[in-house]
């Protein structure tokens, strides 16, 4: 899938792993950031300050697993999933794993 309206003519090409009991859609803003670099490079990556039709939220998310959290913000954006526009969908940008 692809995020956002892009700025700079690149693309922002994520893949996801879907998690169908779960409404949450969050993605990795800086590989730097993640806990495993590497694995966020292979996935992609989402910088909201490159789409020109992302939309910052009031708020912040924190999700815990049984093997480590997530905590970052809340954004609004345009997204493509297999090239079919869904607007101003949540996307919830992960700032820092632990």
């Amino acid at each position: 899938m692809t995020i956002g309206t892009s700025r700079n003519g690149k693309k922002q090409t994520v893949d996801l792993l879907i998690d169908t009991g779960s409404f949450e859609m969050w993605v990795n803003p800086t590989c730097s950031k993640s806990n495993v670099p590497e694995f966020c490079e292979v996935f992609g990556h989402y910088d909201p300050a490159l789409s020109s039709t992302c939309q910052k939220l009031n708020g912040q998310f924190t999700i815990k697993y049984g093997s480590g959290s997530v905590a970052g913000d809340y954004y609004k954006d345009d997204i493509y999933i297999s090239g079919e526009l869904a607007e101003s969908h949540y996307v919830w940008c992960g700032e820092e794993w632990f």
